[in-house]
């Protein structure tokens, strides 16, 4: 009969061992903060395939008149706000014209949809220092 005592608490004993042993690491793990997986995509929308003006001045009042939009969806299971920075650059021929990066702005989860992204988004740079980093030859185009 003792034997029969030891060995249920033998048995006991390792049921107890290996479900400390499953839950441990499943305590530790949910213990750390959990952080979902989000993402982020932005499209411009209404620009033809061939722009019907060459002409700079036509295609930045298209722009600011809301025919060119610039829409930013961003979706996350959290709805905490979350700082973003949009990165613009304009290039010819493999080279960079010009780069500028937005001043960060926090955005929820959601669809955002800006009609004149320049006035709507805010740059540390003016639209005269993004001129001046073109060459004279791209301006008078």
């Amino acid at each position: 009969m003792t034997y029969r005592v030891q060995e249920k608490y033998a048995v006991f004993i390792k049921h107890a061992l290996l479900v400390v042993m499953v839950s441990y690491p499943a305590l530790t793990i949910l213990s750390h903060p959990l952080q979902a997986q989000s993402s982020t995509q932005v499209n411009i929308v209404g620009i033809p395939p061939v722009i019907s003006s060459p002409y700079a001045d036509d295609i930045e009042s298209k722009f600011k008149s809301g025919q060119y939009q610039v829409i930013f969806n961003y979706s996350n299971f959290s709805s905490q706000p979350v700082d973003f920075v949009f990165d613009v650059a304009l290039t010819r021929n493999n080279r960079i014209l010009f780069e500028i990066t937005s001043v960060p702005r926090a955005y929820t989860p959601g669809s955002y949809v800006f009609t004149s992204f320049f006035e709507e988004i805010q740059f540390r740079e003016t639209s005269d220092d993004i001129l001046g980093q073109l060459n004279r030859d791209l301006k008078t185009r």
